[in-house]
């Protein structure tokens, strides 16, 4: 919601009920005295006050007047409502009122008591639930310009029969951080689909900064259905709605390691995957989050103008990737991490493990390896790695024929290849390398503090 420049007319009443027009700046004003202001708000989005974001104006916050608004007019600690006359359905309306004090300037303050950030979200928002102000009005001031002092942030959750009934907004930039709870009286249905996504509206703090939303289902006692996180800050302008894109709210996933007795321990599933026949994400080496196609003019790292890598390369640059960078680190949290070719071939190491080919894993139709511990008091151990392919460009290939997993490390002399393994039905390949820009499944491996 925003508020354009708004006309103000001040009709003044003095003691002996003589109009005061064209009144000159700083002519003071009286205690009692009567005073019609007239103010513009900003065009109108939608058939009721709103809550509607106006994409084509910058997604800016537009409102209009409703039956019974009140302002507040405040001359340094004194105040004084005055209440909507005419324009109730108009983004223009004329508020009448009683200065509470004399003075030569005053203040507007819309809603007349400051709303908390924390309570309902809504869909709509209505708009008495931002806080607008304008400050230093005086008598001849013929526009003011009420100011929104909250910007909205707006969640687009999707998930199959799934029902909203909390949110807990923090502000991880905040030391210590800022959270506060919203919650929706009877819950909200979400859109089953990326594309059906439901709109979610909350009123939050202007500024940059990372933020969390912890999403809690609408049970008599609730519990939390998942969080996500920003991994970059994101800039909160006062008046306007930052727009986030479609989530999936689906059940919290706790990842999970088996010990075989090696050196590190093994995840039961890929980045992305929630069971261990899952593919999981296909991500471009040192990419974090899946994407439409795989080639390097979308690639993170590559610069097209200079055929170089900026970050990752072996002329100066890194070779192993950083924990920013590093799949599994970011979706998993700091314990994990993608794994090394040496770790890999200590996996493969026949000593170690037992490899063997499942054309039906579990019955799911998943072809790939069940890699057991032959480690003594770890044989009832073991894992499944699914041969999931790759995707090249946008094309994915090999599925549930080959398994290609990506490594932490490009290779060494080569900044367009990535390290990786391998494998079908017929052999186990820990020194297969790929170009970094394709789309690779993540294995990762859990390392103790």
């Amino acid at each position: 919601m925003y508020f354009a420049a708004a006309l103000l007319v001040l009709v003044g009443c003095n003691k002996n009920d003589n109009i005061v027009e064209n009144a000159p700046e700083g002519t003071p004003f009286e205690k009692g005295q009567q005073v019609t202001l007239t103010v513009g708000a900003g065009a109108q989005q939608g058939p009721n006050r709103v809550a509607g974001v106006d994409n084509t104006t910058d997604n800016q916050i537009d409102f209009k007047w409703e039956e019974n608004d009140k302002i507040l007019v405040k001359v340094g600690q004194n105040t004084a409502e005055f209440k909507l006359t005419t324009g109730a359905g108009s983004n223009i309306g004329t508020f009448s009122g009683l200065m509470p004090v004399g003075g030569t300037t005053f203040d507007i303050q819309y809603p007349i008591e400051e709303p908390n950030l924390a309570g309902q979200f809504y869909r709509p928002i209505p708009a008495d639930k931002m806080l607008f102000t304008a400050t230093g009005c005086t008598l001849l001031s013929n526009e003011i310009s009420l100011t929104a002092q909250y910007a909205m942030v707006q969640l687009n959750l999707f998930g199959t029969d799934k029902t909203v009934g909390k949110i807990v907004f923090t502000n991880k930039t905040a030391n210590p951080a800022v959270s506060y709870t919203l919650t929706c009286t009877g819950g909200v249905a979400i859109g089953a689909t990326s594309a059906t996504a439901t709109p979610l509206y909350m009123v939050v703090p202007t500024g940059t900064y990372q933020f969390e939303a912890e999403i809690w289902d609408n049970a008599t006692t609730p519990a939390k259905i998942c969080s996500f996180a920003t991994s970059a800050a994101q800039t909160f302008t006062a008046g306007k709605c930052l727009n986030m894109p479609a989530k999936e709210v689906k059940a919290l996933f706790i990842p999970t390691y088996v010990d075989l007795g090696l050196s590190v321990k093994w995840a039961t599933c890929n980045v992305g995957a929630t069971t261990p026949e899952g593919y999981g994400y296909y991500l471009a080496w040192g990419e974090t989050s899946p994407k439409e196609v795989y080639d390097l003019s979308t690639y993170f790292d590559y610069d097209e103008e200079t055929g170089l890598y900026a970050k990752y390369n072996d002329y100066g640059g890194l070779t192993t990737l950083e924990p920013a960078d590093d799949a599994a680190t970011v979706n998993w949290g700091e314990n994990w991490r993608m794994p090394t070719k040496a770790e890999f071939e200590e996996l493969k190491n026949s000593e170690n493990c037992e490899w063997v080919w499942q054309e039906d894993y579990n019955s799911t139709g998943v072809k790939g390896y069940l890699v057991t511990s032959l480690k003594e008091d770890y044989t009832d151990n073991s894992i499944f790695l699914p041969a999931a392919g790759l995707i090249d460009e946008s094309s994915i290939i090999s599925t549930n024929a080959e398994g290609y997993y990506w490594y932490s490390k490009l290779l060494d002399g080569n900044s367009d290849i990535a390290t990786s393994a391998t494998f079908d039905n017929q052999y186990i390949e820990p020194n297969n390398n790929n170009g970094r820009q394709l789309g690779l499944t993540v294995r990762p491996v859990y390392v103790e503090e």
